[in-house]
């Protein structure tokens, strides 16, 4: 189909910015811009004509580092985000539970807890004491289980003395489990998942993506299954939704791959320097200002880091390493400067200034959450006040002109990326949360927010065609109710996506 689509204003790109009145589209790809007038004039009289005239057109939101499947998963499962109790979280698991089968739940987090400690099982016992039970932190990076499913998948004893399967003062299981124990866990659970559950979870995301204005997504962590599953699912009916695997580092070894397209392609691995913040896992150079002793945990090696890089690079990929702590970081860049320039850093939540230029050498591009400023409001409290310049610092980033690319984590955050926005620009200032209100000075414009969402996310998808809505680009475009470098910083979040275009074809409207 040829389409001539027009609006109030279109955004070709934010950096440099870049607008005209109508957009020709042939073939899924832009083929003309400029004026309504002059856009007619390329593309001819059969065509069809696209109106948006109240409203703004701009690049789909890339969304460069997500989990799709834990995001298809979780769209059905309890939802616990926001619970301020384990009272709350108990109440939650017995009115949701069924005549048989796992309790899943996702999205706790236990600083926003009354009670003031983690849950247990003991907790969950109480209340599910035959059904197991799996509830993932907000990070997933942690989990709380009952009895139950402890027994169903033999923890105690395949992770005798793993301190990530956690125990009391008296050597007893409290059900907690972290990192190693919850990512067996978890690929425990999704391993014994049909794959026609998995392929309407995977729709739900792809239908819930579309709606939010994202045409793009880096899909971290991703499985050879899952990736089969949506190649099914692509040769059947299409896709909607421009996804770039990034296979797990301990599948990516045995990869068999003759390439992909351009909806569908396997374009790196993912590997794991450390762990999260919020489950005090993440490794620092410093301890823990809230537990004293505690410097965070190594997930993988720097030389297991390296072994993944260099095959990355034989077949012409990328490898994303998740570094949340600025020991962690340390580590990677080590690593990189090994490698290739222009790999990717997952996350970058702690940046120190000695750090910046050895990561300006690797070309490396920080791929980061800035919604992580609002939620992880405790961020203080597990650095200290001394240390909050060191913490999600997008402008010194951006001032030193390291690559920026922005995400949500989903589902550890909300996929609207709206709310992502809001969050870089505002930094949790009408929250008042406590590290925005110290540091500022890191806050960035609106239109450097949407540029590292598109463009900068696009970069680090090694997709040149996406991000924009240059000639010769793919037609991935969203229309919204009002024009974002207009309004309020306190009124992005509130902006509604009303059309969402992927190849040229309209794929969701309210």
């Amino acid at each position: 189909m040829r389409y001539i689509v027009t609006a109030k204003i279109i955004y070709l790109s934010f950096n440099p910015k870049k607008t005209c009145g109508a957009i020709g589209i042939d073939g899924g790809i832009v083929r003309a811009t400029g004026s309504f007038e002059e856009v007619v004039r390329k593309m001819g009289c059969e065509v069809k004509v696209k109106a948006y005239p109240d409203r703004v057109i701009m690049p789909g939101f890339v969304d460069a580092h997500m989990h799709l499947d834990d995001f298809g998963k979780y769209i059905s499962i309890i939802d616990l985000r926001g619970v301020t109790s384990i009272e709350e979280m108990k109440a939650k698991i017995s009115r949701a539970a069924k005549e048989d089968g796992w309790v899943l739940g996702h999205g706790w987090d236990q600083d926003l807890f009354s009670e003031g400690r983690w849950p247990t099982r003991n907790d969950l016992d109480k209340v599910q004491d035959f059904r197991p039970v799996f509830l993932s932190r907000v990070d997933l990076h942690s989990a709380v289980m009952n009895s139950a499913a402890i027994k169903e998948m033999g923890l105690e004893e395949k992770f005798a003395g793993d301190s990530d399967l956690v125990r009391d003062s008296t050597e007893s299981i409290t059900g907690v489990v972290k990192e190693r124990v919850f990512g067996y866990a978890d690929d425990w659970i999704k391993f014994n998942m049909p794959d026609e559950e998995w392929k309407e979870m995977l729709r739900k995301a792809e239908t819930e993506a579309n709606k939010v204005g994202v045409t793009s997504v880096g899909f971290m962590s991703c499985s050879i299954r899952q990736y089969t599953i949506l190649s099914q699912l692509k040769r059947k009916s299409g896709l909607s939704l421009r996804i770039h695997a990034y296979i797990s580092s301990d599948e990516f070894q045995n990869l068999d791959y003759s390439g992909g397209d351009e909806f569908l392609r396997i374009s790196g691995v993912k590997s794991f320097s450390d762990g999260s913040l919020g489950s005090r896992t993440a490794l620092l150079s410093f301890p823990y200002s809230d537990d004293a002793g505690n410097y965070g945990e190594i997930r993988e090696s720097n030389h297991s880091i390296y072994k993944s890089g260099k095959l990355a690079e034989s077949r012409r990929m990328d490898i994303g390493t998740h570094a949340i702590g600025d020991k962690a970081l340390d580590n990677v860049l080590s690593v990189y400067e090994k490698l290739c320039k222009g790999h990717r850093i997952e996350h970058a939540s702690l940046v120190r200034n000695d750090q910046l230029e050895r990561i300006r050498k690797c070309k490396a591009v920080l791929v980061v959450q800035p919604h992580f400023t609002i939620t992880d409001f405790w961020t203080l409290n597990r650095v200290g006040k001394e240390k909050a310049g060191i913490a999600y610092p997008f402008n010194t980033i951006l001032k030193n002109e390291i690559p920026l690319a922005f995400s949500t984590d989903c589902p550890v955050e909300n996929l609207n990326p709206w709310e992502t926005v809001y969050a870089a620009v505002t930094r949790g200032s009408y929250e008042s949360v406590p590290l925005g209100l110290v540091s500022g000075e890191e806050r960035i414009s609106t239109e450097q927010a949407l540029q590292a969402y598109t463009e900068g996310s696009a970069d680090a998808l090694k997709d040149p065609k996406i991000g924009s809505l240059y000639d010769g680009n793919f037609a991935d475009f969203i229309a919204v109710d009002r024009d974002p470098l207009e309004v309020e910083d306190n009124e992005l979040r509130f902006i509604k996506v009303v059309g969402t275009w992927v190849g040229g074809k309209p794929v969701w409207q309210p």
